[in-house]
């Protein structure tokens, strides 16, 4: 059987602890920068259960827009732009007497420009998997100098091909768990990349109902 859902709605992804490299499909409400929420994108998503796995495809049209500082906020850094907050604008050629201006530039609605993204999860006696590829906007914006002045710069996110994959299992109290996600820029318009996390767990019982606590 399957599922189809449309609307508004979050794609989590990935099985570390702390920091997910994968968990990327998501946009951030980062009006607070200290305390930031993850929001859901505008989406058609259909789950095919393989089993007990699920298969997700899912069409993201649009790019949304997403909450930043407002202007007269520090965590705009010295540039003005949430994006590049510490850019060294001198490094890009513009007279130091300039007024630097960002322009965010949002990908036009055409289905080459949609994000397609296919996840695929399961569980297995003692251990969780996933894997993921996607084929849309880049996770980091890039800057285009404007034509018409020196000093204005566009925010584009180029398109990118991601690939993901992550494995958590257990052993007793100990947990272990590994992920990555690696990018390629389309026509090489920015750095390609891995990020990748590995960690272990512990699961204390006894200590903690000794002070008190279910666990630690």
């Amino acid at each position: 059987g399957f599922d189809l859902t449309a609307g508004k709605m979050p794609h989590s992804m990935g099985v570390s602890n702390l920091f997910s490299p994968a968990n990327r499909f998501n946009n951030i409400d980062a009006s607070s920068p200290m305390h930031p929420v993850e929001m859901g994108v505008w989406s058609t998503r259909a789950d095919i259960f393989v089993g007990d796995d699920t298969l997700a495809l899912v069409v993201i049209p649009w790019q949304d827009r997403v909450g930043a500082p407002p202007s007269s906020s520090r965590w705009l850094g010295s540039s003005g732009s949430s994006d590049f907050p510490s850019i060294d604008t001198s490094a890009l050629g513009v007279p130091a007497n300039a007024t630097v201006e960002f322009k965010d530039e949002f990908r036009a609605m055409r289905p080459r420009n949609y994000g397609y993204l296919a996840h695929y999860k399961g569980a297995r006696h003692g251990f969780d998997f996933f894997g993921a590829v996607h084929n849309g906007p880049s996770i980091y914006p890039i800057l285009r100098r404007d034509a018409s002045s020196n000093a204005r710069f566009i925010v584009v996110t180029p398109p990118a091909f991601t690939v993901a994959g992550g494995l958590s299992a257990t052993s007793g109290a100990l947990g272990y768990y590994g992920e990555a996600a690696a990018q390629i820029t389309h026509q090489g318009r920015d750095q390609d990349f891995v990020k990748y996390v590995l960690g272990v767990s512990y699961r204390e019982t006894e200590l903690a109902e000794a002070v008190g606590l279910e666990e630690i």
